[in-house]
């Protein structure tokens, strides 16, 4: 016999997924970088760091960190909150989990508003502080119908000017100052402490104001004022936001800008009480502010400190402490600690440990934070381009032109200028008002928070002082009408810009916010991710250049390969399937690409394959089933098409699958509504999540649940030919490492020749998998836990019995038989034949497996428990044809499509065609 080349000649093993694709031991140098990670491939496109992990490491992981910060008594539900935290859309799913903390999660993912009160405590106490600005503001607006005449700066020109600065200087010092000093105030004192300062300094200042016996007197108590608002207006929404979940974040947050609103309000009602005090009335409405300040005060030493920057400041159980005063369960609490945790130190370690004023540069200079801070700026300057502050301070001009008070300084008019003010002002609550800054403070990540909302805070501020520095003025020249003209248009720029800048965060974590949809090759919008591989991303995309006259549908699933020799082989394979011979039965049972196109970036240029979008693959639906098995005659009914597709691979594409499993079969969507209902969800979301992870690159995570059945009609279809092989002329064979463990074929295992019937083997094994939802070979592996050949022929040989002894033969001929150059092993053994490779030789010298000890006598038959009687015997004649240790002995894919099993569906398949 002649040994036939090929291009997969020596693929070495798998490291930790499922069973897992084959991939080499240490990583690929293609896909690693010289970290040992894999490099992300595609668009910059890599996974969730904990994905990155087996669910064995997630939870090492995790009961190490509970041990390295003093937690061993937690180290329990941490490992617990790994795997949620891993998968938590798939909490259900995690075995470990008692029926307390299932409930627990699934309370919280039915009833979002569930909470402790020590969390509704704080976020509403956060708020009071808030009410300090707005009533500053207010207070000053009473405080103008009076301060200038007692200090003398009544009139045009120099005194309007003076009258503005005393107005906007808090505004300027708040933007230039205070929001520059939240960074040490944050790290020396902490949230808590620096909300305690800032809170004493806005009890301290209205009092100061309020006493003051000169306008530069006035003018330096609100000079102090404006740096204690700017340092708290960028910590209260920094600590509502850390501690808030992201189910309920914005929701919780925006009790803020509630308070702030209401602040006003009370601003307005201290005016009006004290208006008729005489001279002492804008001293009375400066000094009221005080109040809600001081119950700031006081309150906060109640609150817990931030979960977020405890662990920032290597305080974990101090950290974790706090989580569990602010959420419902201890295993909620541990799942966001933890996943905070993670996305933190990937930080750290981007950043290293660079300096307060580094860190701000970064908000320029890192297309990650860039990104938010023009997010941020924009909503933060388009609060004061509205001209909310302005309509405000003008709120006493009536009463300025009308000293009686009678409210009809414009006549008939009055009513349409108030019915619009109030307009004008609803519509700012529900947009502008709330929204500047707890998008502000939620879009940064955890690494430049403190910095990004410094910034944001200082546009905002700076532009409220320099637009009430000239808005006095401008009144003046322009007149009221223009000046308000003025705001209108500016208005306008605002909402270009809130359009092109701003992007949405709704529901994400703090640590996973989105970057802007993708368009691939000018034509494919990406709307979710759907899943990922050893060597691509999968991603549901939108085709926009979309028509009833295109051949491409409106949505299809574009898969970006990661290496161009694999992605070629793969193009190349999925032409000939297409093209082969369309009239055959198999034909559309094998997916193949519809289109392709190149695409290039900034990592290189991949290969992309444009399919037909698919529901999921045969793994994730019996996930989906949650342990239920799969009906018999459904089994009966995927055998017969994916029979008819092995059949077209083998007969008229000459080819050979080679890794024929659960996860490389997908199923249809049952019907459009389920496509088009997954489209409408993800486009109401922010799509798809990412977070940071090292080097600078994001992580989209999976989104590709197209949620519960809606029928049965699933059609299988078989995929991923990156693995194929050619079909070689008799006397020529292949010799290489192929398949995935659980499937591998014993003449692989044994380094023998193998050919079209490892397929064969595959389905026989497929068919277990989907009767009884077990692998009839399940996790042959060593004392390491690494996969071992002897351990999984020690399991053939339990269910099947002694090989052939003409296997047997085979097997010593080949152990002999040299490969052209010598391979290294999973153990990193160099190797010179295939059977050396795997850990051979395996018999002995009386043709007896070497490791007998292993074997545990049972029948195959005893394995299944879906059939009985005269079907169970039917069932396991037609698994004989597959399950032989001889390849020659197997049956063909066309051989056994005549099996009695089918009948019943042949005549019907004979009818449909009549």
């Amino acid at each position: 016999m002649k040994k036939e080349g090929s291009k997969n000649e020596h693929l070495p093993e798998t490291s930790r997924r499922r069973d897992e694709d084959l991939l080499p031991s240490g990583g690929d140098p293609h896909l690693a970088g010289g970290n040992g990670r894999r490099e992300s491939f595609a668009l910059n496109i890599v996974e969730n760091p904990l994905k990155r992990r087996s669910e064995e490491e997630a939870v090492r992981e995790a009961l190490g960190f509970a041990e390295a910060h003093g937690m061993p008594e937690h180290a329990e539900l941490f490992g617990k909150a790994a795997l949620v935290a891993r998968d938590p859309e798939r909490f259900e799913m995690v075995s470990a989990l008692d029926d307390d903390e299932r409930s627990a999660l699934m309370y919280e993912r039915d009833h979002k508003w569930h909470g402790p009160f020590m969390l509704w405590y704080s976020i509403s106490l956060c708020a009071i502080g808030a009410a300090t600005q707005g009533w500053d503001q207010t207070g000053a607006n009473g405080a103008n119908l009076s301060f200038p005449e007692e200090f003398g700066l009544t009139g045009e020109g120099r005194n309007e000017w003076i009258v503005g600065l005393i107005n906007s200087i808090i505004f300027l010092t708040a933007g230039l100052i205070g929001a520059f000093i939240v960074d040490p105030l944050n790290h020396y004192l902490g949230r808590r402490g620096e909300i305690f300062l800032t809170a004493a300094c806005l009890t301290a200042t209205p009092i100061g104001s309020a006493c003051a016996q000169s306008w530069q007197g006035l003018f330096a108590a609100r000079f102090v004022m404006g740096i204690g608002i700017g340092a708290k207006n960028a910590t209260v929404p920094i600590y509502s936001a850390e501690m808030a979940p992201a189910r309920t974040r914005g929701a919780l947050v925006m009790f803020w800008q509630l308070w702030v609103v209401a602040g006003i309000f009370l601003g307005f009602a201290a005016n009006v009480i004290v208006k008729d005090t005489g001279k002492i009335a804008w001293r009375l409405q400066f000094g009221s502010a005080f109040i809600p300040s001081f119950l700031l005060l006081i309150g906060i030493f109640f609150c817990p400190e931030s979960p977020r920057w405890l662990m920032k400041h290597d305080r974990h159980a101090e950290g974790f402490q706090s989580m569990l005063r602010l959420r419902a369960h201890p295993i909620i609490a541990a799942r966001d600690f933890y996943y905070s945790h993670v996305i933190y130190e990937v930080e750290k370690r981007e950043t290293g440990d660079s300096g307060y004023f580094s860190r701000l540069w970064d908000c320029f200079a890192v297309a990650r934070i860039r990104r938010a801070n023009y997010g941020a700026s924009t909503v933060m300057i388009a609060q004061q381009m509205c001209g909310i502050n302005r309509s405000k301070n003008a709120d006493h001009d009536y009463e300025n032109q009308n000293p009686a008070g009678d409210f009809r300084p414009r006549g008939a008019r009055i009513g349409p200028v108030v019915l619009f003010v109030y307009l004008f002002t609803i519509c700012y609550s529900l947009g502008e008002g709330p929204v500047a800054f707890q998008y502000s403070a939620e879009v940064f990540p955890t690494i430049q928070r403190e910095q990004g909302m410094a910034w944001a805070v200082c546009i905002n501020n700076t532009f409220a002082g320099i637009l009430g520095l000239t808005f006095p003025r401008m009144k003046t020249v322009m007149t009221s009408t223009g000046a308000f003209g003025f705001y209108a248009g500016l208005n306008l720029i605002a909402w270009v810009m809130i359009f092109c800048f701003v992007r949405e965060t709704k529901q994400l974590t703090l640590e996973e916010l989105d970057r802007k949809p993708l368009v691939l090759d000018g034509r494919f919008k990406t709307i979710a991710k759907l899943g990922y591989g050893a060597g691509s991303t999968v991603w549901l995309a939108e085709n926009i250049a979309f028509s009833a006259h295109t051949s491409v549908p409106r949505y299809v699933a574009v898969k970006i390969a990661a290496l161009d020799i694999s992605a070629a082989w793969e193009t190349r394979i999925s032409r000939i399937i297409a093209k082969a011979d369309p009239s055959h039965e198999g034909r559309d049972f094998n997916r193949t690409h519809i289109d392709e196109f190149r695409l290039t970036g900034e990592n290189g240029s991949h290969s992309c394959l444009v399919f037909i979008p698919m529901r999921e693959t045969l793994f994730q639906l019996q996930h989906r089933l949650r342990g239920q098995k799969i009906a018999p005659p459904l089994v009966k009914f995927f055998m017969f098409c994916l029979l008819e597709a092995v059949d077209y691979l083998h007969t008229k594409c000459r080819l050979i699958h080679t890794d024929i499993k659960d996860d490389n079969i997908m199923v249809t969507l049952e019907n459009d509504a389920v496509l088009k209902n997954f489209v409408k969800r993800q486009k109401k979301s922010a799509q798809p999540r990412h977070i940071r992870t090292e080097d600078g690159r994001e992580t989209y995570l999976s989104q590709g649940d197209f949620g519960p059945l809606q029928g049965s009609r699933l059609l299988p279809q078989l995929a991923d030919f990156n693995l194929a092989f050619p079909g070689l002329a008799d006397g020529y064979f292949h010799l290489a490492a192929i398949q995935s463990h659980r499937f591998r074929a014993p003449e692989v295992i044994l380094g023998c020749p193998w050919s079209y019937s490892v397929d064969i083997w595959n389905l026989g094994l497929l068919m277990w998998n989907l009767m009884e939802n077990v692998s009839l070979f399940d996790r042959p592996a060593g004392d390491d836990g690494e996969y071992d050949a002897h351990v999984h022929l020690a399991q053939m040989v339990s269910l099947l019995g002694e090989p052939d002894e003409e296997l047997i033969k085979r097997e010593r001929f080949f152990r002999n038989y040299r490969l052209g150059k010598p391979i290294v092993n999973p153990r990193g053994k160099e190797c010179n034949s295939m059977n050396e490779f795997w850990g051979g030789p395996f018999f002995n010298d009386e043709n007896n497996i070497l490791r007998a000890d292993l074997v545990r006598r049972s029948k195959l038959a005893d394995t299944i428990t879906q059939v009985a009687g005269d079907e169970k015997d039917v069932f396991l004649d037609f698994a004989s044809g597959m399950l032989q240790w001889l390849p020659e002995k197997r049956k063909t894919a066309g051989e056994l499509l005549q099996h009695p099993i089918f009948n019943s569906l042949r005549e019907r398949r004979d009818r449909w065609r009549e």
